[in-house]
């Protein structure tokens, strides 16, 4: 049986075929060049001042897939689940009901202009701290999806790095010319590589906590994250 975690998935792939579809429809009737269709979640190009499209295009999505769920009666947007000092505030909550102790699901997408370093403060560990004051260390943690967007191979139209946009606070140690190359020849394994390595260091719970990535046209659960690179240590100043 299909959990809702795998029902968003499927959904989202279906929606992401859509949005191909409408982009090579508008250029072939502008008759501007074929453009690939896997910019929209493949470089910035939709992510910047003017043509903003990709975050709050794919946060509709999401919203409509929720909304498509047999148990979803509510679909909460940009909530503030803020309790006692601890800020956790996902983009979409799903609910059976307005009983906020009881949600099904909560979802964050994080757009390439944020799928950085950031996730493990802003999403990984305000999820469990708020899971932690609301239902106790061992009690109720539900279903939580980050999606980000990271391409598995060298970005196309990207020649030499993938961009990082806010290197301040947590970013800070990537933002040299050698980290950024390395981000640039595979975001997907730099950035997961961190994530999967920081996770174990700090020993930081991730039960109920689903990755998923968009690349290559396709929303995909990230379920095992490949090793860091060696080279990191020297940048960050943190030994592997």
């Amino acid at each position: 049986m299909a959990t809702l975690v795998d029902e968003v998935i499927e959904k989202l792939n279906k929606e992401i075929k859509k949005i191909f579809q409408e982009i090579k429809r508008i250029n072939t009737v502008s008759g501007k060049p074929l453009s690939d269709s896997s910019e929209f979640y493949g470089t910035f190009k939709y992510t910047t001042t003017g043509n903003n499209l990709t975050h709050p295009m794919t946060l509709g999505l999401l919203t409509k897939i929720l909304w498509s769920l047999k148990p979803v009666k509510y679909v909460g947007v940009d909530f503030r689940l803020n309790k006692k000092g601890v800020k956790f505030q996902p983009d979409l909550v799903a609910l059976s009901d307005l009983n906020l102790g009881d949600p099904l699901l909560f979802i964050d997408y994080e757009s390439p202009n944020s799928s950085d370093f950031r996730i493990l403060n802003k999403n990984v560990k305000a999820y469990n701290a708020y899971c932690n004051e609301v239902w106790g260390k061992a009690g109720k943690r539900p279903p939580y999806i980050i999606i980000t967007t990271l391409p598995d191979t060298r970005p196309k139209n990207t020649p030499v790095k993938w961009q990082l946009r806010y290197t301040a606070s947590v970013n800070k140690n990537y933002k040299g010319e050698e980290p950024k190359k390395l981000m640039g020849d595979n975001p997907l394994k730099f950035w997961y590589g961190e994530y999967g390595y920081v996770l174990k260091k700090e020993e930081i719970k991730r039960s109920n906590i689903f990755f998923v990535n968009i690349s290559n046209n396709t929303a995909t659960h990230i379920k095992r994250f490949p090793q860091r690179h060696p080279k990191l240590k020297v940048f960050t100043g943190v030994e592997t």
